[in-house]
């Protein structure tokens, strides 16, 4: 259950970082992401990372529930 929470709310997040996209723009993003947090790399998509990681707790879900069978 903790993990399926998990999960939803790295979707919900990653929906709201396409949300942020959609209505501002990457110029918006990337300038508000560098404000508090500066640094030298190039801007980051957190829509993807969000995703990615998503996408590895659901492997991490699938693969207990195969356990627990």
């Amino acid at each position: 259950l903790m993990l399926q929470l998990l999960i939803k709310s790295i979707k919900w997040l990653e929906n709201y970082e396409k949300w942020i996209l959609t209505t501002c723009g990457q110029t918006y993003r990337s300038e508000s992401l560098q404000s508090k947090f500066p640094s030298d790399t190039p801007h980051i998509r957190l829509d993807e990372k969000w995703h990615d990681l998503s996408e590895k707790f659901s492997k991490i879900l699938k693969r207990n529930d195969v356990l627990c069978q």
